[in-house]
C-alpha cells in the first residue's frame, strides 16, 4: 500500500498544478488552523470534527490548560463572530421574532467549546487547589472567579444542548443526550465542590438517568456517577452531623441519617454496576449475580445491610473468570473489595469521604471511554465543583444566554515553580477522562 501511495504521490509531481489549483494551495498554506473552526460547517459535529477542538483536547489531555483555554477562547471569539456575520446576511430573509430568539452566543457550533472550555478551567482549578494546599499561597478569589466562569461556560453548553434536543431528529439525539449527561457530570461537580449539594445531587440524578437509558444499569459510567451522588450525599451528611453537635436538634440528627443510608445505596448501586459489568465481560447475565440484592435505606441497620449485600455480589463474581480481560476483571474485583472496605470501616462522615475519593480514581483509571461523549481524554477524573454562587448562578433556569468565554487570569508563580512545570511526573498533571 505504501509503495502504492509513493506511486501515486509521485506521478502527482510529475502533472504540474495549473493556475487555479496553485492558488488554491497556496491558500491553504496560508490558514491558520486556530481560523479553521470557522471555515468548517457551521454545526455542532463540525465543531467537534475541527482540528483546532482536536488540538484544544490534545492539550487538556497533556495536562497544558493554558495553551488549551487559549486555543478554545480563540476559537469561541472567531466562531461567534462567523455566526454574527452569518446572522447579518439573514436578516433580510427573517422576522422580527426570529431575530429576537436568534442568539449568536447560543449558535448550536459553540457547544463543545463552552463545554471544554468550562471542563479545561475545573482541571486547571483543580491543579491550583492543589498546589495551594502545598504552598499555602492566597488565590482562593482568583479560583472563585474561574469557577464562576467555569460554571458559565458549562450552563450556557446545557441551555444549547436542551434546546437541540428539543428540536433535533432522532439519529442525534442518542449523542446529543450522552454530550448533555457529561455537563450535568461537571456541573454536579461544581456545586459540589462549593458546597451546594441538593444541587449537585439534582445534576447528578440527571446525568443517571440518561446515562442508564443508553448503557443500561451495568456500565461504569453509571457506577462512576452513582458514586459522586453517594459522596454527595455523604458530604450532606458530615453536614448535618456538624449541625447536631452545635445544637441537639432531633431534625438534624434525622437528616444525617437519612443522607448517610443514601449514600449507603448509592455506594451499592455502584457495586452492582460493577459486579454486573464483570458477569458481562464473563459471558454470565448481570440479573444473575445482582438482580435480587437489594436494602432498605430507610432501615436502620442499613450500614450492616450494605455490607451483607456487598460480601454477597463479592462471593457471587469471585470465580467469574475471562481469559480476554483477566486485568480488566481483577481490577473491578479488587474495587469491590475496597467498597467493602469502605462500608465497614465507615463510621463518620469524613472518613467516608476520603476513602471513597481514592476509590473513585482508582474506577475512572480502570475505566475505558465510551464513545457518543463530548470529552473523553484518558486518565482520571476531576472531582472539582462550583466555587462562588453569584446571581448568574441564581438564573440558571432562565433561557438568557450565559456570560461569553472570559479568559482565566494567569496565575502567578515563584521561581520554584517555574522550575518544576516541565516535571511530567507530577500526578496532578496526569490526564483526564471523564
Amino acid at each position: 500500500q505504501r509503495v502504492m501511495a509513493d506511486s501515486s504521490s509521485q506521478q502527482e509531481q510529475e502533472s504540474p498544478p495549473d493556475e487555479t489549483t496553485k492558488m488554491t494551495i497556496d491558500e491553504d498554506k496560508r490558514k491558520d488552523p486556530s481560523e479553521e473552526t470557522t471555515t468548517t460547517s457551521m454545526t455542532y459535529e463540525g465543531t467537534e470534527s475541527s482540528e483546532s477542538f482536536l488540538l484544544s483536547k490534545r492539550f487538556l489531555a497533556e495536562g497544558n490548560f493554558d495553551g488549551a483555554l487559549e486555543k478554545i477562547a480563540s476559537n469561541l471569539q472567531q466562531s461567534i463572530e462567523s455566526t454574527s456575520s452569518k446572522g447579518e446576511e439573514n436578516k433580510e430573509t427573517t422576522t422580527n421574532a426570529d431575530n429576537n430568539n436568534n442568539n449568536n452566543s447560543l449558535h448550536e457550533s459553540l457547544a463543545p467549546l463552552y463545554y471544554l472550555y468550562g471542563t479545561t478551567l475545573l482541571y486547571s482549578i483543580e491543579e491550583s487547589t492543589d498546589n495551594l494546599q502545598q504552598q499555602q499561597s492566597g488565590s482562593d478569589e482568583e479560583d472563585a472567579d474561574d469557577s464562576q466562569i467555569a460554571w458559565e461556560n458549562l450552563e450556557t453548553a446545557r441551555l444549547i444542548l436542551d434546546k437541540m434536543i428539543s428540536s433535533s431528529e432522532e439519529k442525534r439525539l442518542r449523542k446529543l443526550r450522552l454530550d448533555l449527561s457529561q455537563i450535568h457530570l461537571r456541573l454536579g461537580d461544581l456545586q459540589r465542590f462549593n458546597g451546594r449539594y441538593a444541587e449537585a445531587a439534582t445534576d447528578y440524578e440527571k446525568c443517571i438517568t440518561i446515562r442508564e437509558k443508553y448503557f443500561g444499569p451495568y456500565h461504569r459510567k453509571v457506577a462512576d456517577t452513582h458514586y459522586n451522588l453517594g459522596l454527595t450525599y455523604m458530604s450532606m451528611a458530615s453536614e448535618g452531623d456538624k449541625k447536631k453537635q452545635k445544637s441537639d436538634d432531633d431534625t438534624s440528627k434525622k437528616d444525617e441519617e437519612n443522607h448517610r443510608n443514601r449514600a449507603l445505596k448509592q455506594y451499592l448501586l455502584g457495586a452492582k454496576s460493577f459486579a454486573g459489568e464483570i458477569a458481562q465481560i464473563c459471558g454470565v447475565k448481570p440479573e444473575d449475580i445482582v438482580s435480587d440484592i437489594t436494602t432498605d435505606e430507610n432501615d436502620e441497620n442499613a450500614r450492616s445491610e450494605t455490607s451483607l449485600a456487598l460480601k454477597e455480589i463479592r462471593s457471587r463474581v469471585l470465580p467469574l473468570e475471562s481469559e480476554t480481560e483477566k486485568i480488566l476483571v481483577d481490577d473491578l474485583k479488587e474495587i469491590l473489595d475496597e467498597i467493602q472496605e469502605i462500608i465497614d470501616e465507615a463510621e463518620s462522615a469524613k472518613k467516608a469521604i476520603g476513602e471513597v475519593s481514592e476509590l473513585k480514581a482508582r474506577a475512572q483509571a480502570a475505566a475505558e471511554g465510551d464513545g457518543g461523549e463530548m470529552l473523553n481524554p484518558d486518565g482520571s477524573t476531576t472531582t472539582i465543583g462550583f466555587g462562588t454562587t453569584t446571581a448568574a448562578a441564581a438564573q440558571s433556569s432562565s433561557p438568557q444566554p450565559v456570560m461569553m468565554v472570559a479568559r482565566k487570569k494567569k496565575k502567578k508563580r515563584s521561581n520554584d515553580d517555574r522550575g518544576n512545570e516541565d516535571d511530567d511526573t507530577d500526578a496532578s498533571k496526569s490526564p483526564k477522562t471523564e
